[in-house]
């Protein structure tokens, strides 16, 4: 499951009022999605410093966008996907294991959600490979604010 950030949860009502989409919103239009290497559950109050990013030669962040089109599916979910991912490094130099994806603000450091993989990722050899999606969702039917009568 994909854990926001304290970060993207306080922008998300600026990211709705101003495109409604989100994915012309500079908070998301400019992230990259990066891999993680340690047995870690993120939570909402993570930070990129509590994570140990892959570093195998070939790594390096990719853009998220451009982002597909808002689509409902996995129930009553709202969904958009972030652009795929097919990991595989090019050699044998490093191998490691990932457990998980971060989205990252595009000033590199800031961290606005990371999810654990249900289970790690084996890069042993460059025979080993998988692709990723990042798939951000709402349900319409849980409670998003309070009306307030006067």
């Amino acid at each position: 499951m994909f854990v926001p950030t304290r970060v993207l949860l306080d922008n998300i009502l600026a990211i709705e009022s101003t495109d409604h989409a989100g994915a012309t919103h500079p908070l998301l239009a400019l992230a990259l999605i990066g891999l993680y290497q340690q047995d870690f559950t993120p939570t909402v109050d993570s930070v990129l410093t509590d994570f140990t990013e892959a570093n195998y030669n070939t790594y390096a962040r990719i853009a998220a966008a451009p982002y597909s089109a808002v689509f409902v599916g996995e129930g009553v979910l709202s969904l958009v996907d972030a652009v795929p991912w097919h990991v595989q490094m090019t050699d044998n130099l490093a191998p490691q294991t990932i457990y998980g994806a971060l989205l990252i603000a595009a000033d590199g450091t800031t961290l606005l959600g990371a999810e654990r993989f249900d289970a790690p990722e084996n890069l042993a050899t460059v025979l080993n490979a998988f692709d990723y999606i990042l798939r951000f969702g709402l349900d319409p039917l849980a409670n998003f604010g309070l009306g307030v009568l006067s």
